[in-house]
């Protein structure tokens, strides 16, 4: 799959203040989901973002939070 311009320039800067220390990246299988992992120890989490049809990012949710774990 070819991606978009935008969503690359998205994944070079992630274009989100939601994240602290963003480590890691990963997409669903059909690219319609951009999975990100935080790398901070006061939470440790990992958000997922949907990817628009023009590649921008909509709403991001919590897929997993494990600040607790640790």
């Amino acid at each position: 799959m070819k991606y978009p311009p935008q969503l690359l320039l998205a994944l070079i800067t992630l274009p989100t203040e939601e994240l602290t220390r963003s480590n890691g990246i990963a997409f669903s299988p059909d690219h319609k989901t951009l999975y990100v992992a935080q790398s901070d120890p006061a939470a440790a989490i990992w958000k997922f973002f949907p990817v628009k049809a023009d590649g921008s990012l909509g709403k991001s949710k919590v897929f997993y939070d494990g600040t607790s774990d640790s």
